[in-house]
């Protein structure tokens, strides 16, 4: 797991959303290691890593499903918004993963999202909004991270959900 967390910390090319990466010199972006240092240097990255913390199940979620962020927030983003998807019709449109995970009988209330449409883009951004406001909780560095996963505008102060139902949609996010 320490392998995967340094190249978390100190690789953020390796996932970071294309959009964050427009205003980049060519230069930069030919070399991974002038890339990542530009990325730390831009997005302000926390760079120390404290190897002595006692293991959370919720972290070790996150490192180890590093690269299942994006869907992860799908399926939260489907769940949180369970239904105004159903009232609305569009929860037919979703792929059977999430229709599953939706249907878990999981105890949060989140006041109904106002919404008339509800696309994918939507969808992942009420999930990644979470996410990552739960995230920022426990790791603030991870958190950093993963908000470059995701365009700009998908990122906003949301209400934090219990971990344990993040650890379950990675989970299922695994299963796609």
């Amino acid at each position: 797991m320490e392998t995967k967390l340094l190249t978390i910390m100190y690789a953020p090319g390796d996932y970071i959303q294309q959009e964050h990466l427009n205003s980049l010199p060519e230069t930069v972006v030919r070399s991974n290691s002038l890339l990542n240092q530009f990325i730390i240097e831009q997005h302000h990255l926390i760079r120390n890593i404290d190897f002595s913390f006692t293991p959370d199940p919720f972290i070790s979620a996150v490192i180890k499903g590093w690269q299942y962020i994006p869907r992860a927030a799908t399926l939260i983003g489907c769940y949180l918004l369970r239904t105004p998807l159903t009232f609305s019709g569009t929860i037919y449109k979703l792929d059977a993963i999430c229709r599953s995970f939706i249907k878990l009988p999981l105890s949060i209330s989140l006041p109904p999202k106002s919404l008339t449409t509800f696309t994918t883009e939507v969808i992942q951004a009420t999930g990644a909004s979470t996410l990552i406001t739960t995230l920022t909780d426990f790791s603030p560095a991870l958190a950093q991270r993963a908000r470059l996963m995701f365009p700009a505008q998908f990122i906003k102060k949301s209400t934090p959900i219990p971990p344990s139902i993040l650890i379950m949609a990675f989970d299922y996010a695994k299963i796609t």
